[in-house]
């Protein structure tokens, strides 16, 4: 049996820092995704699939993606929360 994941804050409490936190830019990321977009960034011709919740992170990942890649498949939801790092 799989271990169940483990998250150092929920939900109510990553929504209460979005609040407080003021004007952010968001960024997309990841080893596949930024291998994605260099190769495509030297002219390229490459692809992304993958997956994303349906949430404020997910879609700015998605359409980050779509605007780097034209062959970009994100396909949803995923079943747990987008990550992001700060």
């Amino acid at each position: 049996m799989a271990a169940e994941p483990r998250f150092r804050i929920d939900a109510a409490q990553a929504e209460s820092l979005y609040t407080s936190m003021g004007p952010t830019r968001e960024t997309s990321g990841g080893s596949a995704c930024n291998t994605a977009a260099g190769v495509a960034s030297f002219g390229g011709s490459v692809g992304y699939v993958g997956k994303v919740r349906d949430e404020q992170l997910g879609e700015s990942f998605k359409r980050t993606l779509e605007s780097l890649l034209p062959q970009t498949w994100v396909i949803g939801p995923a079943p747990l929360p987008t990550h992001a790092a700060f």
